[in-house]
């Protein structure tokens, strides 16, 4: 994917931004809410995410407010102008099930790249483009370059010099623990879209049961294909943390020998868990 376009803008650059309503100062934003569900509300198909709601906060001590995208009159330079206040009804900030804060569940967060073989890598900025006549945002990438660390520094000298590294968001798989768990249940999601090949790198970089959850999301057929690909001992510590249901699908896949071996190394003695990361330790 080429470098940002000037048409594309970066959720650095517009979290702190003020927010006017009838030509006056009521706060600044303080991040962005997208949704990763397949349909919007008319049930029409979204080919990527869109921003939902901005989060507001009047100031330092004040509560933070959720103002829907649909409130926004434009976006400018120096800040973010809403509709008549009449019109721009606010709310508490409470994300749906398939809904995440790009700032606090995606900035600065691990997702796994899965081009190039996979790896993991830190999102330095999200890179959001306007589509369609009423200027809705959609997230079309992630910026994994160190040059989006020294521009959010103010560096931008030594942002030229190292450039940037974007990822086209379908190239991408959140590995925050919210990040996660929403991408496992968006259908669109990366996770669902590309094959065992390019999942095996993935559960192998994952601790067992962010891992595991993966494979109870994916299709048995896709999951038991990805077991058979990945290293004997990651395929068992996997396996180990599948629920009893989604052994029975998954394995029940696998030729018989292997279903059988892979049984046995479940009913051992289980490793040590890993609670607090989505990436693995060792």
């Amino acid at each position: 994917m080429a470098p940002p376009a000037p048409s594309v803008l970066l959720l650095s650059a517009l979290v702190g931004r003020a927010v006017h309503v009838d030509g006056r100062p009521v706060g600044r934003v303080v991040d962005l809410v997208v949704d990763l569900a397949d349909e919007d509300g008319a049930g029409e198909p979204i080919a990527l995410p869109r921003i939902v709601a901005a989060v507001v906060q009047e100031g330092r001590r004040a509560a933070e407010r959720s103002v829907p995208w649909g409130a926004v009159d434009r976006v400018e330079p120096e800040a973010l102008v809403l509709l008549p206040r009449d019109e721009a009804a606010t709310s508490p900030v409470e994300p749906g099930e398939q809904q995440l804060r790009l700032g606090r569940d995606v900035l600065d967060a691990q997702v796994f790249v899965f081009e190039g073989g996979g790896r993991m890598a830190r999102v330095s900025d999200v890179l959001l483009a306007a589509e369609g006549q009423r200027g809705e945002l959609q997230v079309v990438g992630v910026d994994v370059g160190f040059g989006a660390v020294c521009r959010r520094l103010g560096l931008h000298r030594l942002a030229d010099r190292f450039g940037d590294e974007v990822i086209g968001w379908h190239q991408i798989h959140l590995a925050s623990r919210s990040g996660h768990r929403v991408a496992l249940l968006a259908s669109r999601s990366s996770v669902h879209r590309v094959d065992a090949a390019q999942l095996a790198p993935l559960i192998d970089a994952l601790a067992s049961d962010p891992a595991a959850a993966v494979l109870e999301a994916v299709d048995p057929a896709v999951a038991a294909s990805v077991v058979t690909t990945v290293h004997s001992h990651v395929a068992e510590r996997v396996v180990r943390a599948l629920s009893p249901g989604a052994v029975d699908r998954v394995l029940g896949e696998l030729p018989p020998d292997e279903g059988h071996r892979l049984r046995r190394a479940r009913g051992q003695r289980l490793p040590p868990r890993r609670r607090d990361l989505c990436m693995r330790s060792d």
